[in-house]
């Protein structure tokens, strides 16, 4: 299959030329949110199915781009770290038929069950063949867990196992990448393990000249982060 509309043009739709890209992560969101999100000046917001019927109906050219979460949960906070199996081709004929930009799909290093990386890291490996047969970009979300009490899982900024998780995404067939939780100081390094990839850092790690000194190019932001909904015109 030739597609459509190619890798590369789906990611000049996404990417800046002269700036950080700004993508909110939108996990959990309402309704009501979508209307704020078309004067953030976002780049694009990453949510699931149910919510990329609700961005895709908005009217507008301040409508950010779609990138469709694969992943129906979120990959912290929970009982354990979730790794839902995703058939080939239907998510990237889904994202084309919604008018994606790209999709996402996560890639938990959890250090005390590597059997959990091991079925992500297949997973990656399945859709990414299904996705660059569409056109379709495929960012890895890479995060750290580690165990917090007895059941949960949270984020970790472990810059080590950041960077692993970085080479191995882009190894396996990501056309970009979403680091959780990484700080300031590891951002270079992790931009530099994505070889040349797009790599996005989480906005929470630091300033967003640091990320665009360490050469990222993009900013991951929080809904539930006010600063994720305010345009930085407008503020400034």
């Amino acid at each position: 299959m030739v597609p459509v509309v190619s890798c590369e043009a789906r990611l000049n739709r996404l990417l800046s030329p002269d700036g950080l890209a700004r993508v909110l992560l939108a996990d959990c969101p309402a309704p009501e949110d979508v209307a704020r999100w078309l004067d953030a000046d976002l780049a694009a917001v990453c949510v699931g199915l149910r919510e990329a019927v609700w961005l895709q109906a908005q009217r507008g050219r301040g409508r950010p781009g779609l990138l469709l979460r694969l992943d129906p949960v979120n990959l912290a906070g929970q009982a354990a770290p979730l790794v839902v199996d995703v058939a080939v081709e239907a998510p990237p004929r889904l994202a084309v038929r919604l008018d994606s930009v790209g999709v996402v799909l996560g890639l938990p290093v959890v250090p005390v069950r590597p059997d959990v990386l091991e079925r992500a890291a297949r997973r990656l490996a399945r859709v990414a063949a299904g996705c660059a047969a569409f056109g379709m970009p495929l960012f890895a979300r890479v995060v750290v867990l580690r165990p917090v009490g007895a059941r949960e899982y949270a984020p970790q900024g472990d810059a080590a196992l950041l960077a692993a998780g970085v080479r191995l995404a882009v190894d396996l067939g990501a056309d970009g990448v979403f680091v959780e939780a990484a700080p300031a100081p590891a951002w270079r390094d992790l931009v530099r393990a994505g070889g040349g990839r797009p790599v996005f850092v989480d906005a929470g790690g630091g300033r967003p000249e640091e990320a665009q000194a360490a050469g990222a190019a993009g900013l991951l932001l929080r809904q539930a982060a006010q600063t994720a909904l305010r345009s930085p015109r407008a503020s400034g």
